[in-house]
């Protein structure tokens, strides 16, 4: 008698056949990963025996039997997900009470989960991950009250369905032995379920795609068997949990595209199992700390589109683990890190739309498995290295550094200008800066000494205007004269008919163009003082 049919991860097309109803002692039947299609085969409903059904993967349609928990006693095992199945749940399903695993994911399930899903007492996992079941009040919600019968209980995923509102306080209720919690991907909405801080075993919670506000609790750090936490693409605020530094062997942190903010806790990075950090599009400050050189089990980091400070820790050259770095979009400024070169399983790398400078490391030519380097929009200059993921065009983007310049050999590749032609500009440009320099202080220089030359003849002018009527000239009166002048060093002596004067007069130079002159006359007392004036002239 034929117990065990398996035909799974073929090419079988076309519908089940009838005559599998024949084989009453069939206990496991697996037709998974192929390509059947038609009903879901009532056939089945005859096969009491079932222990293992599966018709994962396939393009089967309709709807699920409702009497297909009923017709199955004996069932442990049952999987149709990953088909195109539509309906409800029949809540005949919780009558096979052996059930151990049940997975009906990827299919177009609609209406709401049974309540009665906890007479399933031997449930280990439950999954309607990726359908389109619904829950928004109360009663819809009477499903995870009933889950807490479940003692059994290590997996529970109900991940982007179209669940709504506040997760009930009743999730706390939830055995102790669940270990796996996937509610991501839905509309919930409110803070962050306050009831999972009783189930001590979780190894890995995902809530992201959601609606959730508030802070990320710092009791998640209490959990300390935490594997994953993901929290991605909701509306936390706050601080990110220094509690969770405590997570001894937490090994993926997702807090993507929330509205977090302050530092990086430091002590992340001490976190030795701790392989992938994605904290990107937050509102994030303050700078990345030296330790993360200490992560040197990190494959992938993400804290790209904060608004980080400071520069690209030169120690994250000692993360040699490292596959996946994204560090784009306004986070860091400085230069590139050589050291970066040390990272021999890097694949990707991305400081794109940063105010980065300098040169760029000819270290990272000599990365082997890099197949994407985005260095575009930065303020990088000199000469693009040649070697390594150089090389290819397609892997490389660099665009927006108007600095950068290309070897006179591979010039055509990112069609930069040579470096040579550049450095003629460089020199052009810096023979213009001194000319722009140069020219405008040497006009204002040559215009100060022409005004300086004016201003010195103007006064000069004034200088003989002064003299010609010096401000004693009340005192010398303007005379004219028609008999004999003689000069006699600075003193003009004049001869006239009447009497005989001497007049004490400026040199002849200042004799105004009309024959006036400006003398002071005087009588001389006594013949001495005659005398003693001739002599002087």
């Amino acid at each position: 008698m034929l117990n065990n049919f398996t035909c799974k991860n073929n090419n079988i097309e076309g519908n089940i056949p009838d005559e599998f109803s024949r084989l009453q002692g069939l206990q496991q039947l697996h037709l998974g990963k192929n390509k059947l299609s038609g009903q879901f085969p009532r056939l089945v409903l005859n096969l009491s025996n079932l222990v293992v059904f599966s018709l994962a993967s396939n393009y089967l349609s309709g709807d699920v039997p409702s009497g297909l928990g009923g017709s199955l006693p004996n069932l442990k095992y049952m999987s149709l997900g990953g088909n195109f199945f539509h309906g409800h749940i029949p809540s005949s399903i919780t009558n096979a009470s052996e059930l151990n695993i049940l997975d009906m994911s990827r299919n177009k399930l609609t209406g709401v989960i049974p309540n009665s899903i906890g007479k399933l007492r031997k449930l280990f996992a439950l999954s309607f991950e990726f359908n389109k079941l619904h829950a928004g009040d109360e009663q819809d919600w009477q499903f995870m009250k009933s889950l807490a019968n479940c003692t059994e209980l290590q997996v529970l995923t109900v991940l982007s369905n179209r669940l709504e509102g506040n997760v009930p306080d009743s999730i706390g209720n939830l055995t102790i032995q669940l270990r796996y919690l996937y509610l991501a991907r839905n509309q919930l909405s409110g803070d962050f379920p306050s009831g999972i801080v009783k189930l001590r075993s979780l190894v890995s919670i995902e809530l992201g795609g959601n609606q959730f506000t508030g802070v990320v609790p710092e009791w998640l750090g209490t959990l300390k068997s935490l594997q994953r936490l993901e929290l991605p693409y909701n509306k936390f605020t706050g601080l990110i949990p220094s509690s969770l530094c405590n997570l001894s062997n937490l090994a993926v942190l997702n807090l993507d595209s929330n509205q977090l903010d302050g530092y990086i806790p430091q002590s992340l990075a001490n976190l030795q199992m701790l392989e992938d950090i994605d904290l990107s599009s937050n509102n994030l400050d303050g700078p990345l700390h030296a330790d993360i050189g200490n992560a040197r089990q990190l494959t992938y980091l993400d804290i790209s589109s904060n608004t980080l400070s400071g520069e690209i820790p030169s120690t994250l050259g000692n993360c040699e683990s490292l596959q996946d770095i994204n560090l784009g979009y306004y986070v860091f400024s400085g230069s590139i890190p050589t050291s970066l070169g040390n990272i021999t399983n890097l694949q990707f790398l991305n400081l794109s739309h940063s105010p980065l400078a300098g040169s760029i490391p000819a270290s990272l030519g000599s990365l082997k498995f890099l197949d994407q380097l985005d260095l575009s929009f930065n303020r990088l200059e000199g000469e693009v290295p040649t070697t390594g993921i150089f090389s290819n065009l397609t892997s490389v983007w660099i665009e927006g550094n108007t600095g950068l310049c290309q070897g006179e050999l591979v010039i055509s590749r990112y069609l930069l200008r040579p470096c040579h032609a550049m450095h003629l500009d460089s020199r052009k440009h810096e023979h213009s800066t001194v000319l722009k320099v140069v020219i405008p202080l040497g006009s204002i220089a040559s215009l100060s000494i022409v005004v300086t030359l004016v201003m010195l003849l103007w006064k000069e002018k004034q200088k003989k205007k002064n003299v010609s009527s010096p401000s004693f000239g009340s005192r010398f009166p303007k005379v004219t004269y028609n008999g004999s002048c003689k000069i006699n060093g600075g003193l003009l002596h004049l001869q006239i008919n009447w009497e005989r004067k001497v007049f004490f007069c400026i040199p002849r130079k200042f004799v105004s163009r009309r024959n006036r002159c400006c003398c002071q006359s005087f009588q001389p007392r006594d013949k001495r003082s005659t005398k003693e004036l001739h002599r002087r002239m």
